[in-house]
Parts: structure tokens; sequence; C-alpha cells
């Protein structure tokens, strides 16, 4: 009686590790774009920050006196500065 020895892999074996592999795979590539994604979002949100900060401090920089608004009630005026709408107390 010979015995067959047992080299290598049956094709259901491979089948299946190439399965498993092929879903790990796709996994990190999920991740990997919900990564790129995320990132894209959190620099347009910074430069959004970015450029409010900026119309800001230039509102900060004029005197009271020469922001132009409309006034809503008395002692609080309405104003815009580069598309930037906020009101202002006296």
């Amino acid at each position: 009686m010979s015995k067959k020895s047992k080299k290598g892999f049956t094709l259901i074996e491979a089948i299946i590790a190439l399965s498993i592999l092929t879903i790990a795979i796709f996994a990190c590539l999920q991740v990997f774009a919900l990564g790129l994604k995320l990132a894209k979002s959190a620099k347009q949100k910074t430069l959004e920050i970015m450029a409010s900060q900026g119309q800001i401090e230039e509102a900060l920089t004029k005197p009271y006196d020469q922001i132009q608004g409309e006034e809503i009630l008395p002692g609080l005026k309405k104003i815009e500065i580069n598309n930037l709408k906020t009101y202002v107390a006296d």
C-alpha cells in the first residue's frame, strides 16, 4: 500500500484563500477612500474658517462709525462685510 503524500493546496483551499484575501483588500480600500473623503472635508472646513476669521479681523480694524449697515432695532445694526452677515450692538 503506497501512501500519497499531500503536497500543496487543493483547488478549493486556494479559492477560499483568494476569496478571503479579496475581501480583506476591498475592506482596506474602503477605509482608505473614507480617509481621503474626510481629509478633503476637513481641508474645506479649515479654508472656510480661515476666510471667516479674515473677514472678522477686517471688520474689527474699522472704527464703529465706518461700519455700514441697516438699523434693525434701536442700538442693533445688521452689517455685511464680504458676504459675512452679522449683528452689531451699539
